[in-house]
């Protein structure tokens, strides 16, 4: 990760997957550790923060839908939308369904 930061490589995140984050880092690390992760989220000098709008939601939305075979959830559907509009290749993935995601939509995982 510090590479990445230092390499000046643009870094981008949705409000929910924030969301998402500093809930299970609040649950498994605390409050503290949560907190941080949120200041760090919204620092610009390190990510742009995509604020999920109507638009993104509907478009989440649909993939959640279509894709009645998948484990996706609403909160990956989001990101992918996002990723898609930003034209985002590679993305930070932790779980299993965001790498099955990775594979059929054709980005790396980091």
């Amino acid at each position: 990760m510090t590479d990445l930061l230092r390499s000046g490589t643009p870094l981008a995140t949705s409000t929910w997957t924030t969301y998402e984050a500093i809930t299970i880092a609040r649950s498994k690390l605390g409050y503290a550790p949560a907190q941080r992760l949120w200041r760090l989220a919204n620092d610009r000098r390190i990510m742009a923060m995509v604020r999920v709008d109507p638009g993104i939601e509907s478009a989440a939305l649909k993939l959640f839908w279509r894709f009645r075979d998948k484990g996706w959830g609403v909160v990956d559907c989001a990101s992918l939308v996002i990723m898609e509009r930003l034209g985002c290749r590679t993305a930070f993935g932790y779980d299993h369904h965001f790498v099955e995601a990775s594979r059929q939509r054709g980005f790396a995982i980091l």
